[in-house]
């Protein structure tokens, strides 16, 4: 219904049972945690903002309900390259984020989802053939797991924010290309 579960700061998942059928008007507003939602194949409508939870970044439905899915996170103003949509139970695997720098290597935009990446990351030196020659802004911010984070040679920057909110990071290891 409308505002279901408005403001429930301490929800991370939800899980929402078969027979469920729409997600009222600002539905997950204000949940500020959650960052897993799972949602049944019997859902056919969606309130305005119903999606809107800027925390959320793994959303698990069956296919056939994944363009609707991707419909209204774009009308709760959600940014659906960001958020990982997958069918019930499939595992969530890291992936990275990256643009052209247009050079013939590539910017590391960040890396989805944020809140179940690994502990230890190593940021690989290639990705697809091409250099990683950059971390852009906010790459990793509120990559909230992240405990160590290992960067190749081949980066020779890193953008503004591109850690923030990384609480539990305590060992940064830069390479050769960071002056």
């Amino acid at each position: 219904g409308y505002n279901a579960f408005n403001g429930k700061t301490y929800m991370t998942g939800v899980n929402l049972p078969s027979g469920i059928v729409e997600l009222g008007h600002d539905c997950f507003n204000g949940c500020k945690r959650l960052t897993a939602l799972t949602l049944p194949s019997t859902v056919e409508t969606f309130g305005r903002s119903a999606l809107s939870c800027p925390s959320l970044e793994v959303i698990w439905v069956p296919a056939s309900r994944q363009d609707l899915v991707k419909s209204a996170l774009k009308s709760s103003y959600m940014d659906v390259d960001r958020i990982v949509i997958l069918e019930p139970g499939e595992p969530v695997v890291m992936q990275w984020i990256t643009e052209d720098d247009g050079h013939g290597g590539l910017i590391l935009k960040g890396i989805k989802p944020k809140s179940f990446g690994v502990a230890d990351l190593v940021v690989p030196a290639q990705i697809g053939g091409k250099n990683v020659t950059a971390l852009g802004n906010d790459a990793f911010e509120r990559a909230s797991r992240i405990t160590s984070l290992t960067l190749p040679d081949t980066v020779t920057s890193i953008g503004s924010w591109c850690f923030y909110g990384c609480y539990c990071m305590t060992n940064l290891v830069l390479g050769a290309g960071i002056e």
